[in-house]
């Protein structure tokens, strides 16, 4: 009887240390997710319009503690959590976003951004119920434009769940948003995923754009805000802009997908940038000769060019004009 006990007992400890390697390899799969992703070096932490309570964007953040304030993901820590309870923004609004089982909850958790404007910009907690999926999105309140605020907030949350709908629970995603502008002009805001799908071949990065007219409630393209060609001249023929990848150049952009023989000229390359921010429907009904795409926004009155490019090249790079 003794020895059974002692069995017993020997099993039951050997069950709770191999559950407690499997949680810590697993914590590990998601906090190993934002050190393999160097992040573009812009930060928006000077722009007035610009105030986030998560920090800047950039390399440092995401190599840095992800669970704080400073930078990174925001991580459902109990840290992070009782930093959000002591906002005096917070709201503690949840609501079920639909039937689907994959539908997850949103929960209001807190204000970020220029709140002198005549809007408000909500974080917004996307809870899909697995734990490798942590992700943050925007919602607007007190707009006057109430159509286009409820058109909008549907825009994010369906990016977000298309984005989180497949994810099984080896799967890892994290986004989080940005506002890198906001008056009441305009309102430009950038969503970051950095994402681990079992089976993939390696994670990967992706920046998303959302430009408004707060006037008008109509999305924003770079055309709207900024001369193609223009650009074009001075990428090609000044070195008045920033990119946001040490020791990178435009060459290095341009070629990233091996498709190009030569440098373009300045209207070829005008041609690609005034399709930017379009769908592919879009472009292709402008143009088919697409050397390059990418997405633009704008911070500290700059236009920023986020343009894709290979993995092995961080999966996109800013280029600040």
């Amino acid at each position: 009887m003794k020895k059974k006990a002692v069995a017993v007992l020997f099993a039951a400890t050997l069950a709770v240390a191999l559950t407690a390697c499997g949680d810590k390899g697993k914590e590990e799969t998601v906090t190993n997710l934002a050190d393999d992703y160097e992040a573009p070096e812009f930060s928006n932490t000077e722009s007035p319009e610009a105030v986030s309570d998560t920090g800047s964007l950039g390399a440092a953040d995401t190599e840095g503690d992800a669970s704080g304030e400073t930078g990174g993901i925001q991580e459902n820590t109990e840290a992070g959590q009782n930093a959000e309870a002591s906002s005096d923004a917070e709201e503690s609004s949840s609501k079920n976003t639909g039937g689907d089982t994959d539908a997850g909850t949103e929960q209001t958790v807190s204000v970020k951004g220029n709140e002198d404007t005549d809007y408000r910009i909500e974080t917004v907690r996307y809870d899909s119920g697995l734990d490798g999926i942590k992700v943050t999105y925007p919602q607007i309140s007190d707009w006057e434009n109430e159509e286009a605020q409820e058109e909008w907030n549907d825009t994010f949350y369906n990016e977000v769940r298309e984005i989180c709908k497949d994810a099984g629970i080896n799967d890892s995603i994290e986004i989080e948003f940005e506002v890198m502008t906001q008056n009441n002009e305009i309102c430009s805001l950038i969503m970051l995923e950095h994402s681990n799908w079992e089976g993939a071949a390696h994670p990967y990065a992706y920046c998303y754009t959302f430009n408004i007219d707060m006037e008008t409630g109509k999305k924003l393209t770079l055309s709207d805000f900024a001369d193609p060609e223009k650009l074009a001249d001075t990428l090609l023929n000044t070195s008045d802009y920033s990119i946001g990848m040490e020791d990178m150049t435009l060459e290095d952009i341009l070629f990233s997908f091996g498709d190009m023989v030569e440098m373009p000229d300045q209207k070829r390359l005008g041609q690609n940038l005034a399709v930017f921010d379009m769908s592919y429907e879009e472009r292709m009904e402008i143009t088919d000769d697409t050397m390059l795409y990418g997405k633009s926004f704008l911070e500290d009155g700059k236009v920023v060019l986020s343009i894709d490019v290979n993995h092995a090249m961080g999966d996109f790079v800013w280029v600040k004009m």
